[in-house]
């Protein structure tokens, strides 16, 4: 834990919980199809809701594009060290 800016949660729960709703299925429509289509570039964008883990990152500030999405991914990796968890 790194004060208030970020929070390890307990691996096992994560396993847990992620083993627990893995296969839960999903509601997908033409509605949430269409949403998605405009981020063919990115191929878990445009796949069907699934369950995954991971990273994290929420705040008060809005961005889009690359430069702002390379500046969010560089700021986990900061807080979280730098760990990488597959």
């Amino acid at each position: 834990m790194h004060g208030t800016s970020a929070y390890e949660l307990d691996a096992g729960l994560v396993s847990w919980a992620y083993r627990l709703t893995a296969a839960t299925p999903l509601a997908d429509d033409r509605a949430l199809r269409t949403i998605r289509a405009p981020y063919s570039r990115y191929a878990n964008a445009v796949r069907p809701p699934f369950v995954l883990r991971g990273d994290t990152l929420a705040g008060d500030r809005y961005w889009i594009g690359a430069s702002m999405n390379a500046w969010a991914e560089r700021w986990v990796l900061y807080w979280t060290g730098a760990v990488v968890r597959s």
